[in-house]
């Protein structure tokens, strides 16, 4: 199968597996809601009834930047809470991440809630385990981003512009991540696919799924990358547009729209690589 065909896989099977993507939706959207009342509280006690408080919905500007440091009190913000929330974050999608690699190996036809939420258990603690092959993995990566970088301050030295060597060194280290993000994702797809495997055996396979298909995982891994970068920059670029985004209606039904792309965009990715995976 090829980077395109693997690519619009992905979104058509994730969009039959509508459910998972609401329920996933929804979990996020009470995540972030928790993490942000506190803020919006102050936020709304601060300037609900100044003429500031329309500003808030636009893009960031100078003014609120310099008046909200001086008006809000960060010591009654709920300081455990941002790290009680990433931690539950993380807890839950590894969770809902079994179900939805479980949905997509059984695909739409045959999915239930009764099969999800066994999936969601059955692979939750390898799911978990499997992680924590990103610290040797990061740790691999950071060498060779430093040994990349020897040839890179060469350029520097035969006369390229400092900005140049800045943005190579940028988007050498974002594709390093994004192909460690990669290869942990194929590790799991093939624990989905033969659970009965050990874990060192599905992390081997997906790095080394990785190096044998590089000309195929990074161009599709680009390209998942990309579309999540549209989806996250759409609600400020349509803030530019029109001041009909500054409206508070319009820009919640924006902003949930844009998170309900990314979650489809995180299904979509993990069914994209699965239909990569299987056909090789």
């Amino acid at each position: 199968m090829s980077v395109i065909r693997s690519f619009w896989r992905g979104w058509k099977v994730a969009a039959a597996l509508w459910p998972v993507l609401l329920l996933a939706y929804l979990v996020d959207t009470a995540l972030a809601a928790v993490a942000a009342i506190p803020p919006a509280t102050q936020l709304a006690g601060v300037f609900g009834h100044s003429s500031m408080a329309r500003d808030l919905l636009g893009p960031v500007s100078m003014d609120w930047l310099v008046e909200v440091p001086g008006t809000l009190d960060v010591t009654l913000f709920p300081w455990p809470l941002y790290l009680l929330v990433p931690l539950l974050y993380l807890l839950l999608a590894t969770f809902l991440r079994g179900g939805i690699l479980g949905s997509l190996v059984g695909g739409a036809a045959g999915f239930a809630w009764p099969g999800f939420f066994a999936d969601c258990a059955r692979l939750f603690w390898r799911l978990l385990l499997l992680s924590l092959f990103y610290i040797p993995g990061a740790t691999v990566l950071l060498l060779v981003y430093l040994g990349l970088n020897v040839p890179l301050s060469a350029l520097g030295g035969l006369g390229q512009p400092a900005e140049a060597v800045l943005g190579l060194r940028v988007a050498l280290l974002l594709f390093l991540v994004l192909m460690l993000m990669a290869a942990l994702d194929y590790a799991r797809v093939s624990l989905a696919l033969e659970p009965q495997r050990s874990l060192w055996r599905h992390a081997g396979l997906g790095f080394w799924f990785l190096l044998r298909r590089l000309y195929l995982v990074a161009p599709l891994a680009i390209a998942f990358a990309l579309a999540a970068a549209l989806f996250a920059v759409a609600y400020p670029g349509l803030l530019l547009l029109s001041p009909i985004f500054n409206t508070l209606w319009v820009a919640l039904l924006v902003q949930q729209l844009s998170m309900l792309l990314l979650t489809w965009q995180r299904v979509a990715t993990l069914g994209g690589e699965m239909a990569l995976y299987r056909s090789r």
